[in-house]
């Protein structure tokens, strides 16, 4: 299977490619009032609003400066096209079953077995894989579904 690898600070994860829609340089972001702070806004795409959820926020790892050097993953998160913010996509490789230690061996129920679904190991560097659909829990999801309506009602 085939996945989309990038960089969080110094740690590398990856997605399964036809979970990502495209892959696009850091747009102009919009902050969104009152939304979680892993939100990082709204942004502009083709004429669509999507919303960015900044993963570094979201893993509760530490900010770096803007350098508008990061990338935006687009992908769908349960029906939903949002924006991941990342620090850098680095690659798209094959990765097979075989090479993918399951997380709940790893890190037992630390994560409780949600957003990491393993950890490939591919040319001495170490994967985390991680399950999108799960990157967001369901109230979180509505919540920013009721952001983004609102957002379009008002500038669309």
């Amino acid at each position: 299977m085939q996945y989309v690898i990038f960089k969080i600070a110094q740690d590398e994860f990856g997605v399964p490619v036809e979970q990502v829609r495209e892959v696009v340089s850091t747009p102009g972001i919009n902050p969104l009032p009152q939304a979680p702070a892993f939100i990082e806004g709204i942004c502009r795409l083709r004429n669509h609003s999507i919303a960015v959820i900044n993963m570094r926020t979201r893993f509760n790892l530490p900010q770096k400066a803007d350098t508008g050097n990061s990338n935006i993953l687009v992908v769908r998160l349960n029906g939903m096209v949002v924006g991941l913010e990342v620090d850098r996509v680095v690659d798209i490789i094959d990765v097979s079953e075989k090479q993918i230690d399951n997380a709940s061996t790893i890190v037992g129920s630390f994560l409780d077995g949600k957003t990491v679904t393993g950890v490939a190991h591919v040319d001495k560097r170490d994967i985390v894989i991680l399950d999108l659909t799960r990157v967001l829990d369901v109230n979180e999801l509505n919540n920013l579904n009721g952001f983004k309506t609102k957002n379009q009602k008002t500038k669309d």
